[in-house]
């Protein structure tokens, strides 16, 4: 919320479905096999170099590209309201767990003086093995967002003893004859073909993680153990343990609510309400309260 633009993540459905359509007309008008591309138009009066300037709103027919309903509410948004949270998403659901994982350490963390509402940020990621590829972008951001959480605690460490950031990501129906280990090409190291547009937070870091982002992408396609530690990254095979999550959660939040967001699919919003009522405690005077979007 507290960037310019704003991104949309649309996974198309199918040959046929109005994702397909949409992804067809904007490939249209840009070069072949290319997995990113910048879009300009002229401007004469507020343009550059010839009255170029990034983005574009007009098709081939002069149409609008496209059209914007909203804005409509999200679970995400109750994030202000909690010192401590719980940020959940599963397959697409992932693009609010994005847009708050960059909200609290991009800009929350980094302006806020005091609790910083939240302080405490814990964040997970439910994605099936066959759908990891797809979420490269993804990957690229988590250690963005690691490398500016390890910076900020070198420059400010006493401010940082009052923060929390995990990041748990489960992957899900992993094969059981998955072949060997693939390494990323050192040509796409930090190719933006390969991992998108980098964020400008990150390029100015000097501090980093101790890790790659092909470490970590590499860790989600060839899990080869049950659990992985990267950081304040860990990668577990398999299905979330909520009842471990809740416990961590909980013995390290003294006594105040817990705000637990989700976006996904029903099951797992299920899961989550149980775990709410189960882990509320009135005697401690701590309320895990959910806020959830399923489809």
């Amino acid at each position: 919320p507290q960037q310019k633009t704003f991104t949309l993540h649309i996974q198309t459905q199918g040959e046929g479905s109005w994702t397909s359509r949409v992804k067809n007309y904007l490939s249209s008008m840009i070069p072949p096999n290319v997995n990113y591309h910048q879009f300009n138009s002229r401007n004469a009066t507020t343009g550059i170099n010839g009255g170029v300037i990034m983005g574009k709103s007009r098709g081939p027919a002069n149409e609008r590209l496209i059209l914007i309903d909203g804005p409509h509410s999200a679970p995400t948004q109750h994030i202000g309201e909690y010192n401590y949270v719980m940020v959940a998403g599963a397959g697409i659901g992932v693009t609010p767990v994005a847009a708050c994982l960059q909200s609290v350490v991009f800009h929350r963390w980094k302006f806020s003086v005091g609790d910083a509402y939240p302080s405490h940020a814990h964040f997970y990621w439910v994605v099936s093995h066959r759908d990891v590829t797809a979420y490269k972008w993804f990957v690229a951001r988590i250690k963005e967002v690691q490398d500016c959480v390890i910076n900020m605690r070198e420059k400010n460490p006493e401010d940082m003893k009052n923060k929390t950031f995990k990041f748990h990501i489960f992957v899900t129906s992993v094969p059981k004859d998955i072949a060997e280990r693939k390494e990323i090409k050192t040509r796409d190291r930090n190719n933006t073909q390969y991992w998108g547009v980098p964020s400008k937070e990150s390029q100015v870091v000097v501090t980093r993680a101790k890790f790659e982002k092909g470490d970590l992408y590499n860790a989600l396609l060839h899990p080869k153990q049950d659990h992985k530690v990267f950081g304040d990254i860990h990668i577990w095979t398999g299905r979330p343990k909520w009842d471990a999550r809740f416990i961590e959660v909980g013995e390290s939040n003294p006594r105040s609510d817990v705000g637990v967001m989700f976006c996904g699919n029903r099951y797992i919003a299920k899961d989550l309400k149980a775990m709410c009522a189960k882990y509320s405690s009135k005697a401690q005077g701590r309320r895990f309260r959910l806020h959830k979007e399923n489809f």
